[in-house]
């Protein structure tokens, strides 16, 4: 469900997150993985959802957990 193009549950829109998503399965890890981003950034948090983003080797990168 979209609301002025933001996507509820997770509070980001299309165009928001790049060609690289990971989805590690522990919720513990997503900060984690973020500190080893360059420019690491919390972009979002809604509800059980967090999504940080930030560069590896120059190339954007997006890091989304569920709790």
């Amino acid at each position: 469900m979209e609301r002025d193009g933001v996507m509820y549950h997770i509070q980001l829109s299309r165009g928001d997150v790049g060609r690289y998503v990971l989805l590690p399965g522990d919720p513990g890890r997503c900060s984690f993985i973020a500190e080893h981003f360059d420019d690491a950034e919390k972009i979002a948090q809604n509800r059980e959802y967090t999504t940080y983003t930030g560069y590896l080797l120059g190339e954007g990168v997006f890091v989304t957990c569920r709790a």
